[in-house]
């Protein structure tokens, strides 16, 4: 049965009423915890559609690698350039006294760890609920290191209707989806860390790498096959686990994965320890499952 992408629509039509609603009825909904000037709601909103387009576009025609992250770079150079508040000047480590300022490097920084983190959320985006769970959990996060803001809570209503869509198997979260929702989250990460110091830089890697891991081991192998490290394949964790062991036990091991770790940093600390156990257990995994493979 033909199940629609169109997750990313219902999230960006949410923002657009929010944005709208607090634009024209002058309603406090962005507040200064993200948008502390008019211009940084203004160009939120307005680099917002483009990024969500080029994921429309790509569920339309399926663009080339290499064509989408060449739009993606120009589109966010021109988000920073023009919010410089989006820019990731500095690196505050929990196990580091003084911050790794960045100067120069800032906006090829930022751009990286944005295009990165939108390339995650892409590949994870392969069974139902993973994607969605995960940016719930992320926004989650945020909600928990700073105070309730109702744009928070907005997204979280948006993104549960979408897990329950999801689940249903009435959408899913597509190209545009992916995409958008990556750069929203991620807005909110670098926002919540300028404005609030709300994160270590550790604690965000703790939060995004078995994703990121993920992605680099996958690229790695893509390019030791010269093929681009962007493109299809099914080598992805959430691929691996549901061939063997079907798409249920692989949603909730990533999950876990995930999750665990956080919260016991949340908790207790030890954000350092939590991401070396945390790639001792991905790489085990990732060894298992290879194992398994070549046994079968």
């Amino acid at each position: 049965i033909p199940v629609s992408n169109i997750g990313g629509v219902i999230i960006f039509l949410n923002i657009l009423l929010i944005y709208l609603f607090h634009f024209f009825d002058d309603n406090q909904i962005m507040t200064e915890k993200f948008f502390r000037y008019q211009h940084n709601y203004i160009s939120f909103f307005i680099m917002s559609i483009p990024i969500f387009l080029i994921g429309v576009l790509d569920d339309k025609i399926n663009l080339r690698a290499n064509t989408k992250l060449s739009i993606l770079l120009i589109i966010l150079t021109i988000a920073i350039w023009i919010d410089p508040d989006l820019q990731i000047q500095k690196i505050n480590l929990s196990f580091l006294e003084e911050n790794i300022e960045l100067k120069r490097f800032s906006i090829l920084f930022t751009l990286f760890c944005i295009i990165i983190f939108i390339n995650a959320i892409n590949m994870i985006d392969g069974i139902d609920l993973l994607a969605g769970t995960y940016l719930f959990f992320l926004i989650l996060l945020i909600i928990f290191r700073s105070d309730i803001d109702y744009l928070l809570i907005l997204i979280s209503i948006s993104l549960i209707n979408f897990l329950f869509l999801n689940y249903k198997r009435k959408l899913f979260l597509g190209d545009n989806g992916s995409i958008y929702c990556a750069y929203l989250v991620g807005y909110l990460f670098i926002k919540s860390v300028n404005y609030d110091n709300a994160f270590y830089g550790d604690e965000i890697f703790l939060a995004m790498m078995i994703p990121g891991l993920d992605l680099v081991r996958v690229a790695i192998m893509r390019i030791s096959k010269k093929r681009n490290p962007f493109s299809a394949d099914r080598q992805h964790l959430h691929h691996l686990i549901s061939n063997h062991y079907g798409t249920r036990i692989a949603f909730i091991s990533i999950i876990l994965l995930i999750i665990i770790p956080n919260i016991y940093n949340l908790i207790f600390g030890h954000t350092l320890l939590m991401i070396v156990l945390s790639f001792l257990v991905y790489s085990s995994s990732i060894l298992f499952l290879y194992k398994t493979i070549k046994l079968n």
